[in-house]
């Protein structure tokens, strides 16, 4: 709402599996939502999709803008990451992260990921540095937006 110098009536659900049905039966007027969530509605017209909050176009609905085609540099998405307690012994660590590295290089896994509209992350950040290195960046990038907007801890 900073970025876009507009005022919306922020509506607390518990997902975006409780808004969209008060979406689609007209009792809200939007909602900012998965792709996964919201892609079936649109292929079969129930919903419009006016942006996506993704860095560039989906290959997916390449014929959607993103938000920062329309004017607003904002990017923003939902994201799914395994993780572990605290202290758990490396070498079990090191066992979990070639076994998800090699689960997310399985052609059935990727495609069907493609079809659900979701970016695989970098080989990069598959490993558990790496996913530490980027949910940092991700800490400080959305304090920053917090700050900006004047968003105070309760």
């Amino acid at each position: 709402m900073a970025a876009a110098g507009i005022s919306l009536t922020h509506v607390p659900y518990r997902g975006s599996s409780q808004s969209v049905p008060d979406l689609i039966a007209g009792n809200i007027p939007l909602v900012m939502a998965e792709i996964s969530t919201i892609l079936p509605l649109w292929q079969s017209g129930r919903a419009r999709i006016l942006a996506m909050s993704s860095a560039g176009r989906m290959p997916i609905a390449p014929e959607i803008p993103t938000l920062i085609e329309q004017g607003l540099n904002l990017t923003g998405g939902s994201w799914a990451g395994l993780v572990t307690a605290a202290g758990t012994p490396a070498d079990a660590v090191a066992a979990l992260s070639a076994a998800l590295q090699a689960g997310l290089k399985e052609p059935a896994y990727r495609a069907r990921q493609a079809e659900l509209g979701a970016e695989i992350v970098a080989e990069a950040e598959q490993t558990a540095a790496g996913f530490a290195a980027w949910l940092r960046r991700e800490r400080a990038e959305i304090r920053a937006i917090a700050d900006r907007a004047g968003i105070k801890p309760e």
